[in-house]
């Protein structure tokens, strides 16, 4: 619990500091008021040599350039970024977004506020069977669906690929071109 105190609330305590800072320096002297902003100025004079060129913010700029100097030093350190969950909703279609996707306080680019409206995708009802179902056949459709959905899709990759090394989690680099298939006469 907080006391209140004997000088007022926070707000009164900076009033009543700002009018007895203004009495003063209405009744300093030309002297006084030159030494005071001489060493006001003296000290941003010393505080901007001190931070450098990039002001305050240059231990931030430091702390980042080192961060990219190590990643382009050493490419088998993977480093974890996180932007959050996705959890932030649109308040038109419903749609989920991450908390750094709003733009001017809204998430606009699912339907584009409200200005477009898609109907619901109709399914063949086999189709939504094998998602929905806990029979055999539907697990084993859901746990090898990524297999069947590359075996239909007309695509291949020719690539050279360079493992990183060291331990990790499986990931590769590409160094080639995708391409379609055209199916049909030639």
């Amino acid at each position: 619990m907080v006391r209140p105190s004997k000088y007022g609330s926070e707000e009164e305590r900076k009033k009543a500091y700002a009018r007895r800072k203004a009495e003063k320096r209405r009744s300093e002297t030309i002297e006084e008021r030159n030494s005071r902003l001489g060493s006001k100025a003296e000290y941003k004079r010393r505080k901007a040599e001190e931070l450098g060129p990039l002001g305050r913010h240059q231990n931030q700029v430091a702390k980042f350039q080192e961060k990219i100097k190590e990643s382009l030093q050493d490419e088998t350190v993977i480093r974890q970024h996180h932007i959050g969950t996705m959890d932030n909703k649109c308040d038109h279609c419903g749609a989920k977004y991450f908390k750094a996707e709003k733009i001017n306080w809204k998430f606009v680019r699912c339907c584009r506020n409200n200005k477009v409206k898609l109907d619901l995708a109709q399914y063949h009802p086999r189709l939504e069977e094998l998602m929905t179902s806990d029979d055999p056949t539907s697990q084993a459709f859901r746990n090898n669906i990524r297999a069947l959905n590359s075996s239909f899709a007309f695509a291949s990759m020719g690539a050279d690929l360079s493992l990183p090394k060291g331990a990790g989690p499986f990931c590769y680099r590409i160094h080639g071109q995708i391409s379609n298939i055209s199916i049909g006469k030639s």
